[in-house]
This record gives structure tokens, C-alpha cells and sequence, in this order.
């Protein structure tokens, strides 16, 4: 009788040791399981952002943005550099900087550098009212007027063209490169005075 109760006692045993052997494999897999899917998600990750002053939607996944968060931050970017005053304008392109690409900053920042010295040294202020934004894959173009002043006095009114070539870089606005091309605009000048 004994006998009985102890192998009974061992196949009890033993079939919960199986049980629990079953339960802890497949609490194993549902772990790995749930892992790979989390790192799924954090790699596709899509973050919808609406600050209070935007009045639309715009997403940033991986390498890619949406139209409305590349036009934005393209004009935040030029307007970085087209609006300042003889105490801003060291700041202003210090922060433009970070959006260039390691590949073209010190081209960016040579030109960039004689600019800030010339409005220091001469006491110059600008500003600029972007008109039309045309944009083609990863290049925009931000056309508009850019004025020059020195104290009271107007130094130049012309129409202004900023190009840029972007990427979007790990959910961040990377400016390739960039050219300014500005043409004087005498009828503008003119009416005016």
C-alpha cells in the first residue's frame, strides 16, 4: 500500500513538474515574443505632434516626414538666418548651424561666419518675408523679399531665392546644402520713394 502511495505520489510530482516546465516555456516564448514586437514598434514608431501655435498635423517616422513638418522646419530654418539684428544675429545662425548636414558645415559656416562679422561690424539688421515655398523631393526653394538696414538707413530691398536639399536623418531635419541668390529689385526701391 505504500508502494502505491509513494509512486502515485511520484507521478503527481512529476506531472506538475511537467506543468510547470510547459508554463515556464511558454511564459519564455510570450516574453521573446513581446520583446521583438516592442523593438518592432520603437523601430516604426510614428509620433503626431500639434504644438498649440501649428493648426495641423505633421509626423516624423524614421527617415521620413510629412510635407507639412519638412515645410515648416525648412521655413523656421531660413528664417533663422534672414531675420536678425546686430545682437541676435550670432545666436540666430549658431542654431541654424545644427540643422547642417557634418558634410557641408564648414563651407556653411565659413559663409555663414562673414555674414555675422559684416552685421556686427556695420550694424546691420534684416529681415525677410518669404512669398512662395516651392518644394521638389529634397530640395526647396523659399522665394520672398529680404531688406537691409544699417541704423535708420535701407542698404538693400530685393527679391531673395534660399535653396536648400534636405534628408531627414533618424526623425531629424538635416539641410544638405545651401545657396542664397539675391536680385536687387529697383522697382520695389522706387515705389517707395
Amino acid at each position: 500500500m505504500k508502494k502505491m502511495k509513494f509512486f502515485e505520489t511520484m507521478a503527481n510530482k512529476n506531472e506538475e513538474n511537467n506543468l510547470l516546465r510547459f508554463v515556464v516555456v511558454i511564459l519564455t516564448m510570450g516574453l521573446l515574443l513581446e520583446g521583438l514586437l516592442m523593438a518592432y514598434m520603437r523601430k516604426n514608431e510614428r509620433t503626431v505632434v500639434v504644438p498649440s501655435y501649428l493648426d495641423r498635423k505633421f509626423y516624423v517616422e524614421g527617415n521620413k516626414a510629412s510635407t507639412e513638418y519638412i515645410e515648416m522646419m525648412a521655413k523656421y530654418s531660413v528664417e533663422l538666418i534672414t531675420n536678425f539684428t546686430p545682437d541676435t544675429v550670432k545666436e540666430r545662425v549658431n542654431e541654424f548651424m545644427r540643422f547642417i548636414s557634418p558634410t557641408v558645415y564648414k563651407d556653411v559656416s565659413t559663409s555663414l561666419l562673414v555674414m555675422v562679422d559684416e552685421a556686427t561690424t556695420y550694424k546691420i539688421s534684416q529681415y525677410f518675408i518669404p512669398q512662395k515655398m516651392v518644394m521638389q523631393d529634397n530640395n526647396i526653394q523659399i522665394i520672398g523679399l529680404l531688406r537691409k538696414y544699417t541704423q535708420d538707413k535701407e542698404l538693400l530691398v530685393a527679391k531673395a531665392e534660399y535653396r536648400m536639399k534636405f534628408n531627414i536623418e533618424q526623425g531629424r531635419f538635416v539641410i544638405a546644402s545651401y545657396e542664397k541668390i539675391e536680385m536687387p529689385d529697383r522697382n520695389d526701391r522706387q515705389a517707395e520713394n
